[in-house]
């Protein structure tokens, strides 16, 4: 009875090694590659932007091609200020998105919002993606 109590201890313990965890839900980048030197300088209207998202389901629905995003920037006194506005040219990979300055002075690290979704203003073109 106790031989049968050990081995069926093991084989639980076992199947709990072996179960499949769950996929976590939250992305992130390398922000050395993303940024080159001299990025710092305002991007004005009519400047190429990339955006990094979470490539959640609501981010997807939320930014497609067209879609206008709002860009604020959080003061030294975290208070967030609008600075200009992007539209989104194009979904690049599972989690950027090529866009476009509409309006305002953008710089790297500003938050683009659309709805319940922001995204990270970035200068260059993610590596991965080149």
């Amino acid at each position: 009875m106790r031989t049968a109590i050990r081995c069926a201890a093991l084989l639980l313990f076992l199947a709990a090694l072996c179960a499949p965890l769950p996929p976590a839900a939250a992305v992130s980048y390398f922000p050395l590659v993303h940024h080159e030197p001299g990025d710092e300088a305002l991007m004005r209207p009519g400047a190429k932007v990339y955006l990094f998202h979470s490539g959640t389901e609501d981010a997807r629905r939320a930014l497609q091609v067209g879609t206008q995003l709002t860009v604020i920037r959080v003061l030294s006194s975290c208070e967030p200020v609008e600075v200009g506005k992007v539209r989104a040219l194009a979904l690049v990979g599972d989690t950027y998105l090529g866009a476009e300055v509409v309006s305002g002075a953008v710089k790297p690290n500003d938050i683009a919002q659309a709805g319940p979704v922001s995204c990270l203003v970035l200068a260059a073109q993610p590596c991965a993606l080149k």
